[in-house]
């Protein structure tokens, strides 16, 4: 439910997320608070910087489902190349640590096109869910852009930037797009990532390169293109 900042809707169920939808004030990660009681959502306010704030049922996830693709044709068709779950799990966070997998929940599809073709939408999307421990999907929210996640989807082969421009040109969506992802396809924040699991103690700097190395994809090292890599080098703990 939406509320204007300071207010607490009646019959709210304990604990509560907010996140901020206003259009030119907060931001999506200040704005973020758990809150177990009114008094906890009462402090949150006092440091929420939107007009208006979305205020949900927080969700003890087991896991988030992220998924990645585009629709065309008035989101009539519908492109899905990966789909994304998290290696850990930071609360209140996303883990930059992650596994890609093909996608393949039918059910879920339907639904998603449905939603698509609902909208008229085309264009390059990612959408999101939460993963409860009954492992059912609670939707979160849909990206209408390129995520950051895109990326391991053009390692996997699927440059869905690229693609989706090839659908439009076609009028619809090849046969042959698709890619299969292999087992284990992992791919990793690196600074992040770092500042997560090696600073705060959880594995060694020598477990963390392991999993660098043996990382599928990278989002800043890449061996045709180190610029990003060197960046990132040179900032390194103002991105950790």
């Amino acid at each position: 439910m939406k509320a204007c900042y300071g207010e607490i809707p009646d019959g709210l169920a304990y604990p509560i997320i907010t996140k901020s939808i206003s259009p030119n004030k907060g931001g999506w990660k200040s704005d973020v608070h758990i809150c177990a009681s009114e008094r906890e959502l009462r402090e949150a306010y006092k440091e929420i910087k939107a007009d208006t704030v979305l205020i949900q049922k927080y969700i003890e996830k087991k896991n988030e489902l992220c998924l990645d693709g585009f629709s065309t044709n008035k989101g009539n068709q519908l492109f899905i190349a990966i789909a994304t779950t998290y290696n850990y799990l930071i609360k209140g966070y996303y883990s930059p640590y992650m596994t890609v997998k093909n996608f393949d929940n039918e059910r879920v599809y339907e639904s998603l096109k449905g939603m698509f073709s609902d909208i008229g939408f085309d264009g390059v999307f990612s959408v999101e869910f939460l993963i409860d421990e009954n492992d059912d999907l609670y939707f979160s929210e849909i990206n209408f852009r390129v995520s950051t996640w895109c990326w391991a989807s053009t390692v996997a082969g699927m440059n869905l930037p690229y693609l989706w421009g090839e659908t439009e040109t076609s009028g619809k969506v090849s046969e042959n797009i698709y890619r299969g992802i292999p087992d284990d396809f992992t791919a990793l924040v690196e600074p992040i990532d770092y500042g997560k699991r090696v600073d705060t103690g959880k594995i060694s700097s020598a477990e963390w390169l392991a999993d660098f190395k043996n990382a599928d994809v990278t989002y800043y090292y890449d061996k045709d293109d180190l610029e990003p890599y060197y960046t990132m080098m040179r900032n390194w703990e103002r991105l950790k």
